[in-house]
């Protein structure tokens, strides 16, 4: 299977869903970027779970559900994202 890729305005695009995602607190979007087999890592992550590490989509949307609690919106701003073309072979 053939991977696109992806150009600035593509880019652009998913910074912009990427940040309005955690903005609405919307995990399961954050974590549908993510690979199954996708790890994680963060000092809060080893006070809630025993470890720096989480692994995998589902737990690391478990993490973030226990971390966010009840918090319904946040305000994160992207102050700056690069992108460089690269190609694949």
């Amino acid at each position: 299977m053939s991977v696109p890729i992806m150009d600035r305005a593509a880019a652009k695009g998913f910074v912009e869903a990427w940040c309005a995602s955690w903005c609405k607190v919307d995990i399961d979007a954050v974590v549908s970027h993510f690979a199954d087999d996708a790890e994680m890592r963060s000092p809060l992550a080893l006070k809630l779970t025993d470890s720096p590490v989480v692994a995998g989509a589902e737990n690391i949307r478990a993490y973030w559900q226990k971390a966010y609690g009840a918090i319904e919106s946040a305000d994160l701003k992207i102050l700056n994202w690069s992108w460089t073309r690269r190609s694949r072979g």
